[in-house]
């Protein structure tokens, strides 16, 4: 099920939950990648972000965060960012602000100067939309509590990540 929303070939669906999938993802782009920069856009969710800050603070990560312009991506600054190595860019599908960006056109430039695309994708979205691997993300993670799973003693919640399986270790 996870694969089919996605769109990517395999999935671990035993994540803490969205915000730690979020800091696996960008850990496995590093390691991959072998590169410990990585782009984020604001507008991921604050508690998604702060996640991030704290395991790239931890990690030995260099995160830095691509501003919104008008709730979209700033491109401007985003081909700025890229023209350095970087692991991943990561961007949330939709975004905080609602909004639904191509992730089409983040795959083309990412994947161009090497880096992979990863969507932090809300599940209940991709059952309706087109899928971020459909779109060239190479890993999709995120929150799967919105699947309406219960709350046991206050949690767990429920991440999920998925990626193609040439990522695969």
């Amino acid at each position: 099920l996870m694969c089919q929303l996605t769109g990517m070939e395999v999935s671990n669906a035993s994540m803490y939950d969205g915000p730690t999938s979020a800091a696996e993802a960008m850990m496995m782009a590093v390691n991959q990648t072998g590169c410990s920069r990585v782009l984020a856009f604001d507008g991921l969710l604050p508690h998604v972000l702060n996640t991030l800050k704290t395991y790239a603070h931890f990690r030995g990560v260099a995160l830095e965060v691509i501003p919104s312009l008008e709730g979209v991506v700033n491109q401007v600054e985003l081909k700025k960012a890229i023209e350095q190595p970087f692991a991943a860019f990561i961007t949330p599908f939709p975004n905080r602000f609602g909004i639904i960006e191509n992730l089409d056109a983040f795959s083309a430039i990412i994947h161009e100067k090497g880096g992979l695309l990863i969507a932090y994708a809300d599940l209940l979205e991709l059952s309706v939309f087109k899928t971020p691997g459909k779109s060239g993300a190479d890993i999709t993670c995120g929150d799967a509590q919105s699947l309406g799973l219960p709350l046991a003693f206050c949690g767990p919640y429920l991440g999920y990540l998925a990626t193609l399986q040439k990522y695969v270790r």
